[in-house]
């Protein structure tokens, strides 16, 4: 069982910039995306970086930069807890790593103490719109080392588009339609998005809570009938396992 979430919280010093910290951890998170550009920092203790296929190690002082719609999870060992800073940027404001494209982990000292400064600066309770033009400028910097983008499927957006329809259509009709077994689609879908059709799905409902939560006026109820999830209980256990919090403690009540 999870440990109690009491050292993590959420603020938005900018209408497009969310920012999460998180002391002593013990939460772990399964394999999800943002969908906008994510920056991570290692405040203290060591977590690895799962992207699929390739698992990266890092430490406290390092950071690791994480474009739109990448599947990743960061999980320290069993019993280690870890603290960190994740930087939030909100899509269509994602600067120099677009969709598509690969992590960048970041060692070098200089360079991650100079992002870290920055980050810093806008955790203050009163960030101001010039620190975030050093951060912008400080990241596209790093644009050319962003690696190939990866081409996705013409098949892609159409499955994509009737899982999000929510239509009553199985996963076989969908498959159908692009000309593949439902196990074979099952199988394309995660090798081009990092998920499984259904993960993916909840990653995307718990993406579109996340932007009701931020609305006021609405009860947690409603938001978990209005992104599709079954009952307040499995919304509350699929937004925890992507955001370290329930939706009550996201939205800021405890």
């Amino acid at each position: 069982m999870n440990a109690p979430s009491s050292q993590t919280r959420f603020w938005r010093p900018l209408p497009w910039l969310e920012i999460r910290q998180s002391h002593e951890m013990r939460e772990r998170f399964v394999r999800h995306t943002h969908p906008g550009l994510s920056i991570g920092l290692i405040d203290r203790g060591a977590t690895v970086l799962d992207l699929g296929g390739r698992r990266v190690p890092l430490v406290a002082g390092q950071a690791v930069l994480i474009p739109p719609g990448l599947a990743h999870a960061c999980n320290p060992e069993p019993s280690q807890p870890w603290s960190n800073r994740m930087v939030f940027v909100a899509a269509g404001a994602n600067w120099a790593l677009p969709e598509g494209g690969q992590a960048i982990v970041l060692r070098d000292r200089a360079r991650c103490l100079k992002l870290r400064a920055l980050i810093t600066r806008l955790c203050r309770p009163h960030a101001k719109w010039i620190d975030a033009f050093a951060l912008m400028r400080a990241l596209k910097s790093l644009a050319g080392e962003r690696g190939r983008i990866r081409s996705r499927p013409a098949w892609l957006a159409p499955i994509k588009h009737g899982l999000l329809a929510g239509n009553g259509e199985t996963l076989a009709t969908l498959a159908q339609r692009v000309g593949l077994s439902r196990w074979q689609l099952i199988r394309a879908f995660a090798a081009a998005t990092g998920l499984t059709p259904h993960a993916w799905l909840l990653d995307q409902r718990v993406q579109r809570a996340r932007e009701l939560l931020r609305e006021p006026g609405r009860s947690l109820s409603e938001i978990a009938l209005t992104t599709g999830f079954a009952d307040q209980s499995h919304f509350s256990r699929a937004f925890k396992a992507r955001t370290a919090v329930t939706p009550g403690r996201y939205r800021g009540k405890p």
